[in-house]
């Protein structure tokens, strides 16, 4: 029974939302199939999950499209530098996969492009007014936060870290976890220096609960994104004293708490302390994969391994990845790869900071941004192209749409070239 409450609570929120807040829905459809697989099994029907997508979409295109400016976002898709990177990684993996022609490699193909390669069209051209990010970014928050009461109801707390979660049930890996609840930590810091009144207060339990349910994760790696992305955003944007005070001021509030919970005593703080050991980091399977890209790449850098070639060529294993976004994109696809990764890298990176440091744009135009930031380090540490990174690229085809003026009835460029 309470998986079925869960079911039509969930879908019931999304069919609500589609009318005046469709963003809420874009959020869910984009970043929260996970949620949605497990809600779907949880009824006993995991087999029809994308009905969610399927049915939606189309509404959100009746609702809140205008006529002429899908066409017109499509042709922005189009002429972006992100969008060709991730065609042509699609399309060099997908010929070196058929070109090998075996099931490993293909069913590698099918896991990233499925539903990765939808996702990333969706996402790049779904927004269709500027009020949208906002809803999407409070939808981000409120699916998140969601996704960890669902696990908590489905299989309890131990759950929210499958380090260590051997029960039976529905579970989300670590590394999603992560970057969910990193990303719930630094929205609300956001909230917190940005907000005034009730919902600036409301940042800083969001922020308690998000830097609570990372240390239950123990993924160091969105720790790092966390603080890496805060520092990117105080370095450019205008009256840094007043967000360098807000943020002292709140994070003593938010550390005092966390102290008070027994922060100091969880796999997180356990995870990051063995770094600041003498050599620890040179002793850690991180690092010890760097050493084996340098082994391989001179025989592989102009092919690649292929789809999936870490796991099978180097750390045997079904699917293993070098936890390293660099390292699959040289490594994997060789000079195609490298071709792909600094067409998104580089584009990325000057969009980011063009949005971060104009004053004209809101909180939730520089939060994706930002969160385009959050992704890119974290990819550093954790997941691949078929394990976590994938919330990367989508982030990458968002980071697309923000180029199209969706307020302006002419549709007229912003002038960031993506």
């Amino acid at each position: 029974m309470i998986s079925l409450i869960i079911f039509l609570t969930i879908i019931g929120i999304n069919i609500f939302t589609l009318r005046n807040k469709p963003g809420v829905t874009l959020a869910y459809i984009l970043f929260f199939q996970s949620l949605n697989k497990m809600v779907f099994d949880g009824v006993g029907l995991v087999q029809f999950r994308y009905l969610t997508t399927i049915v939606f979409i189309p509404f959100i295109l009746y609702f809140h499209c205008r006529k002429g400016q899908y066409k017109y976002n499509l042709k922005n898709l189009f002429k972006s530098n992100i969008a060709w990177g991730f065609f042509l990684l699609s399309v060099y993996m997908s010929i070196y996969a058929f070109h090998i022609g075996q099931q490993y490699e293909i069913q590698f193909l099918n896991m990233f492009l499925f539903p990765g390669f939808i996702l990333f069209i969706i996402g790049a051209t779904f927004f269709f007014k500027d009020s949208m990010y906002k809803d999407f970014f409070y939808g981000i928050l409120f699916f998140s936060i969601l996704t960890m009461l669902t696990l908590i109801i489905f299989s309890g707390i131990e759950a929210l870290s499958d380090r260590t979660f051997f029960g039976k049930g529905p579970n989300i890996s670590a590394i999603t976890q992560g970057q969910m609840s990193g990303l719930v930590t630094f929205f609300s810091l956001l909230i917190i220096l940005n907000e005034k009144g009730v919902i600036q207060k409301l940042g800083i339990p969001f922020a308690i609960l998000g830097i609570i349910w990372l240390s239950l994760t123990g993924t160091r790696g969105a720790l790092v994104s966390i603080l890496t992305v805060l520092l990117f955003y105080l370095f450019f944007i205008s009256r840094k004293g007043r967000a360098i005070k807000y943020l002292i001021f709140y994070s003593l509030i938010i550390f005092f708490t966390l102290i008070y919970y027994g922060i100091t005593e969880s796999l997180l703080f356990y995870r990051a302390s063995e770094l600041l050991e003498p050599g620890a980091i040179l002793a850690t399977k991180r690092f010890y994969r760097w050493i084996l890209f340098f082994d391989f790449l001179p025989d592989n850098f102009v092919f690649g391994l292929g789809p999936g070639g870490w796991g099978k060529y180097v750390m045997i294993g079904e699917y293993r990845y070098p936890h390293n976004i660099i390292i699959e994109f040289i490594l994997m696809y060789g000079i195609a790869g490298i071709v792909s990764f600094f067409l998104i890298f580089f584009t990325g990176i000057k969009a980011s900071v063009v949005i971060t440091k104009d004053t004209t744009k809101n909180l939730y135009f520089k939060a994706i941004a930002l969160a385009w930031i959050f992704y890119l380090i974290s990819a550093m540490f954790s997941g691949s192209f078929i394990q976590g990174t994938g919330y990367f690229f989508t982030y990458s085809s968002i980071l697309i749409s923000t180029n199209v003026n969706k307020e302006d009835s002419k549709f007229e460029n912003k002038g960031i070239k993506l």
